[in-house]
């Protein structure tokens, strides 16, 4: 039961941001197309996109389904299930007209620069907190340094 309330904490927290930075992208892009409102509709699809986002993110970067994989290979691994998720959104959903050659290529570099964008965003936390801990790391050997 206890792994069960982590997940869930964890989960959420995920979720939260993934379902900030997936409204985020949709409203500079609608801004940038002009558009002012959002329907209803668009808000549940773009919640289920991001709870079906973060399910992928819990099992490619969480260390509970995936124990050992090198980061960059899961990087990789993580980004073919995402494609294939936001295309069928894109489908399912109307976002993208089908027989729209342009829209679509306009669609997957827009992907790709985001995607590349909220994996340096993520680059630069883990490397700011890395480097808070390593401080207190070292605050700390120098407070027993101290003491023996």
């Amino acid at each position: 039961m206890k792994k069960f309330f982590q997940f869930v904490v964890e989960f959420k927290s995920w979720l939260s941001l993934c379902f900030t930075a997936t409204m985020f992208i949709y409203l500079t892009i609608s801004w940038i197309a002009g558009r002012r409102n959002v329907e209803i509709s668009t808000l549940f699809q773009i919640m289920f996109l991001a709870i079906a986002v973060t399910l992928l993110q819990f099992v490619f970067f969480s260390g509970w389904v995936i124990k050992k994989m090198r980061y960059s290979l899961r990087l990789i691994l993580f980004t073919l299930p995402i494609l294939a998720l936001i295309t069928a959104c894109a489908v399912c959903f109307g976002w993208v007209p089908v027989g729209n050659i342009g829209a679509w290529v306009t669609f997957y570099v827009i992907f790709l620069v985001c995607f590349v964008l909220i994996c340096a965003g993520f680059e630069f936390c883990f490397w700011v907190t890395g480097k808070k801990y390593d401080g207190l790391l070292g605050q700390y050997r120098e407070n027993q340094e101290k003491r023996s």
